[in-house]
């Protein structure tokens, strides 16, 4: 129950541990009476100055009416008597045992000296300290812990300029000779988390100090708070401080870390890391003065690279690195690579936009491209040039790390600056990326991730990622200045094969001959006069030694799948060992299966030159489904699934979808997944892909596919990927059921299911998509019935899902093939118009009939009408965003309204803050229109941070017209990057930004005067449509 950061913080002695009035409970005097709760405190006070009328009243309070009644001293004098007698607990005998950064409290009392006087084996010796005191007059020393009272201590009543703190005024007084002590403590919480025990968001103590943490913002640790008891809204308040709740009591919390730091690690403590490593070179905090946690140092020694000039890396034959082998950082700092043209944009957006980096904002960056076409390289050269050129502090994940937010929290509270992290292959954590996101993004935290995915893969495995990118770069052919810098590095290094015996101008040919293929495909083809699978696979005949083969084989399945073979998976597979391997395999394998030491596993493990090699391999030499089957088997039984690279394997190798295509027979797949629950029967993931296949192979059992989602499901746990799986099988039901009330039952199941997910997942489209095909048949079937009511019931539900959808992802393909669908069946029955003109004179204050029917008049071209009966419905619900909506996009559509009244209804169509960015967009749009280009720009602004898939977010629409005619636009080139630039528009004199790509004229020059039309994406305006005037 103890986060694991926080149990390595307080081994390293980075904890600061601040106690409140409640950390006191348990002690008590010689005559076993108990220490005063803060409302028995008062009640004593009132009891002694002021009567029993004043019973129940707030400690500070009576307080303050004590003093005026008495004197300060005698008031003070009378706490010292109160508090003086009481002992420690043998639980806070416990506090001594571990070592403390600092300890801070609000108490007086003297509970906490005397547990360290008792405790023979204390780690540290402790040192009161209640008002301002010189350093020189601290002893010094490794064991001595400061011990600062923040509010005084009754050992020191007869101070008077140094009171105890009681009442309101002295909290703002009574500062005066203890202001060292409260700015120690925010000048070590910006560095060091904070240990809160006794502490409640009730007490007025408490508060100030929350205020000084949270006046540091992202600069300060995790801090954390130990309190049995909370309820789950206390949490979420605690939480939103960046304060982590551990819902023990004070000795059941000390118990615990009892248990986890054992008496040396205590000791330990001390012990101070010398700056060794060349990131502590960034470190703006001294590693002698704050010790890094374990975790931290584990972290960069075995999760990261640091990336600097004279980062270590082991040496690439570049005749390795031109076949596809990469996997270390000397083909960068050789430059073997070439120069790719979309670098420099990239190191431009990403690195040199000064606001972003100084800012709080989390940002997600992507480099997308087919398999082998240089994205991983061009990852690599990127932050090489961002470290070492432009001073950025850039580290990149070691491959199959999982992502995790503790450490980069506590390097950032070391380096104060932005964070460039950069991560090949996001889906193998797109999970755990989707987790980090969230945190780094809640505790504002400057990092910017910068990933690398292939372009299929990024497609269809990765969309829940989606909504958290800001921007994507594809990596796409080499042009012909990259294909001569190419050939002049191939020759320099020996690399060119069959290209040698070619003209320089027959060499580019060769190369730009084959540019309908990927980059690694090209190389291979043009260097070696041959297609690329024969000469993989004439490649894997030549290896005569069997072993060797079989090896390269186990190796290949498993890198295609994105994972690691270690060496100890291949002894058991192979029964060959490390050392075997390079005795007797090395030379049949050299340049075709590489090794390499993984620190984190403390283990070798083996790679071919590249991903598409291995798939290759997989393709060419297991060629019918028997011989995967038999290899798949023999790999997934030795697999162990505690090792990230084996995990990473187990999965990809039992997923639903891929199994589907590998294995055509379901008979071979299913004997598949029961070896695979033999071997991990407690998987719950692997039930959930079993299911998928039964609901993806012609044929599949609906009935195992429901039985194996539910055995997926983790009690008290919600999986939006199995219960939207189970909507769609319970949809399918419906889809197949004989009679009516089995085919009711099954839709009113799907619809509970996705207004579930709906509402905890908004964002999620596939959850939007079942739902409107479930109401869609539900409606063909209620049609059948011609049941009016029920009619009119299911198109108000209908038209509530479309709307809400409609916010999220407009003119999404799901949501418009839904709709269609919809109008389809409306326009077939010859009393839908009907039903709707009854529904809407019956209730013209549901928002949703008067949106369906007005749709309706729309679609049959009777648009005054529709017009008509939205203000009608309006007069009526004049708040409905939906209506207002709506009527705005009529009147604009159809120019049927002046932009003020546009305008208008759009700024009622949704709250500021609030998740309906469509209607924002149109008003941004408008206010543009209408030359309030400020207003406009701030609306853009917010909406551009909606967490929503990227493209939707830069998709151009709501293009400007007039009568129905795009707008020309003219003006001249302003500002040119490589994919993106400026158009400075003639009369306006405003900068509008375009796409290059949208320019099919041959080269743009800055100056160059320019036609274009003007759309708007969630950024602001865009030209489109460019031409040369």
């Amino acid at each position: 129950m103890i986060p694991k950061n926080l149990i390595e913080q307080i081994k390293s002695k980075n904890v600061i541990l601040f106690l409140g009035s409640g950390a006191s409970i348990g002690s008590t005097t010689a005559d076993g009476n108990k220490i005063p709760t803060t409302q028995e405190l008062a009640d004593k006070i009132a009891n002694k100055y002021l009567g029993d009328k004043y019973f129940g009243k707030a400690l500070n309070y009576v307080s303050e009416l004590a003093i005026n009644e008495s004197s300060l001293f005698d008031f003070q004098s009378f706490i010292h008597d109160i508090f003086s007698p009481f002992n420690p607990a043998d639980f806070h005998k416990k506090i001594p045992l571990f070592p403390w950064n600092n300890i801070f409290t609000t108490n007086y009392d003297l509970i906490v000296e005397r547990a360290y006087q008792e405790n023979k084996n204390r780690v540290q010796e402790i040192f009161p300290l209640s008002r301002n005191t010189s350093q020189v007059q601290i002893p010094k020393g490794e064991k001595i812990l400061q011990y600062l009272k923040l509010h005084g201590c009754i050992n020191h009543i007869g101070e008077e300029d140094c009171p105890l703190i009681f009442t309101p005024d002295q909290y703002v007084t009574h500062k005066n000779n203890r202001e060292r002590l409260f700015g120690r403590f925010q000048e070590l919480s910006a560095d060091y988390p904070i240990l809160f025990v006794g502490h409640s968001l009730s007490d007025l103590d408490i508060r100030y100090y929350l205020q000084l943490l949270e006046s540091l913002k992202a600069a300060k640790p995790m801090s954390y708070l130990v309190a049995p008891g909370l309820t789950p809204e206390e949490e979420r308040l605690w939480s939103a401080k960046r304060i982590t709740c551990i819902k023990l009591t004070f000795s059941d919390f000390l118990a615990e870390l009892e248990k986890e730091i054992d008496v040396n690690q205590r000791k330990l403590a001390s012990f101070k890391i010398k700056s060794e490593l060349p990131i502590f070179e960034k470190f703006i905090v001294d590693v002698n003065a704050v010790n890094p946690t374990e975790n931290l140092i584990a972290f960069i020694n075995n999760d990261i690279d640091f990336i600097n000039r004279d980062i270590v890396s082991p040496n690439t034959a570049p005749k390795s690195f031109y076949k596809g082998y990469f996997e270390s950082w000397d083909p960068i700092i050789k430059n073997l690579d070439v120069k790719r043209s979309i670098s420099d944009a990239v190191l431009y957006e990403v690195f040199l936009e000064e606001q972003e980096h100084i800012s709080d904002e989390f940002y997600f960056y992507l480099i997308k491209g087919n398999a082998g076409s240089g994205k991983s390289v061009l990852l690599k050269r990127i932050a090489f040039e961002a470290a070492n050129e432009l001073s950025r502090f850039c580290i990149m994940y070691k491959p199959y790390v999982k992502p995790s937010f503790d450490e980069l929290l506590e390097l950032y509270n070391f380096v104060k600056e932005r964070i460039y992290v950069f991560i090949d292959n996001v889906s193998n954590s797109k999970n755990d990326l989707i987790s980090l996101f969230e945190k780094i993004r809640r505790n504002k935290l400057p990092v910017t991730f910068i990933g690398c995915e292939r372009l299929n893969i990024w497609n269809t495995e990765c969309k829940e990622i989606h909504p958290y990118l800001s921007e994507d770069y594809h990596v796409k052919y080499l042009n012909d200045k990259e294909i001569t810098e190419l050939l002049i590095l191939l020759e320099k290094h020996n690399s060119l094969g069959a290209l040698e015996f070619k003209s320089p101008d027959e060499r580019v040919v060769s190369l730009r001959e084959t540019a309908g293929r990927e980059l690694l495909v090209a190389l291979y083809e043009a260097t070696n006069s041959k297609p690329f699978e024969e000469i993989i696979y004439d490649e894997f005949k030549r290896i005569s030694n069997p072993t060797a083969q079989s090896l390269y084989l186990t190796v290949s399945v498993l890198h295609r799948l994105g994972a690691e073979a270690r060496a100890g998976l291949i002894s058991r597979v192979h029964g060959i060992s490390f050392h075997e391997f390079k005795e007797k395999l090395f030379q049949p394998l050299e340049y075709i299966v590489f090794d390499r030491k993984n620190p984190r596993l403390n283990d070798f493990v083996y790679l071919t030159r590249h991903k598409q090699v291995a798939e290759m391999i997989f393709t060419t030499v297991l060629k019918t489904p028997q011989e995967r089957f038999d290899e798949y088997v023999r790999i997934i039984t030795h697999l162990n699934i505690d090792f990230e690279s084996d995990k990473i394997a187990f999965f990809a190798m039992t997923n639903g979808r891929q199994l589907a295509n590998l294995f055509p027979d379901p008979l071979m797949a299913r004997n598949f997944y029961d070896i695979a629950i033999e071997n991990n029967p407690n998987e719950k993931m692997l039930f959930q892909h079993r299911a998928i296949y039964e609901m993806t192979v012609p044929g599949g059992n609906l009935v195992l596919a429901e039985r194996y989602l539910n055995e997926a499901k983790v009690p008290g746990e919600v999986n939006p990927i199995v219960d939207h799986s189970l909507a769609e099988l319970t949809y399918r039901k419906a889809e197949r059921a004989k009679y009516d009330n089995e085919f009711f039952a099954h839709i009113e199941e799907v619809l509970s299911l996705c207004k579930s997910l709906i509402a905890k997942f908004p964002n999620q489209i596939h959850a939007y998509h079942t739902i409107l095909k479930a109401i869609n048949l539900k409606l063909e079937k209620i049609f059948d019935k011609n049941d009016a009511p029920s009619i009119e019931r299911t198109l108000r539900e209908s038209e509530k899902y479309f709307q809400l959808a409609n916010q999220y992802y407009p003119n999404n393909s799901y949501i418009l093939e839904a709709e269609s669908r919809l109008n389809e069946l409306i326009n077939k029955e010859s009393n839908a118009l009907t039903i709707l003109e009854k529904a809407y004179e019956t209730h013209k204050a549901s928002p949703f009939i008067c949106l369906r029917y007005s749709n309706l008049l729309e679609n049959a071209g009777q648009i005054d009408k529709a017009i008509a009966v939205m203000k009608e419905a309006l007069n009526l619900t004049p708040h409905d965003k939906d209506l207002n909506f709506k009527l705005a996009e009529l009147l604009s559509k159809y120019s049927k309204g002046t932009i003020e009244e546009i305008l208008h209804y759009l700024r009622r169509s949704f709250t500021k803050g609030d998740s309906r960015f469509n209607a924002q967009f149109w008003y941004a749009r408008a206010l543009y229109l209408n030359n309030q280009f400020p207003e406009s720009k701030e609306i853009f602004t917010e909406i551009e941070k909606a967490r929503l898939d990227p493209s939707i977010k830069k998709a151009a629409r709501g293009m400007i017209k007039e009568k129905y005619n795009p707008v020309v636009f003219e003006g001249e080139v302003y500002r040119l990057f490589f994919n993106y630039g400026f158009i400075k528009r003639n009369k306006f004199g405003d900068t509008i930004f375009f796409n290059t790509q949208d320019f099919e004229g041959g080269n743009l020059t800055s100056g160059q005067p320019i036609a274009c039309n003007i759309a708007f994406n969630f950024k602001g305006p865009i030209a489109i449509n460019l031409k040369l005037k």
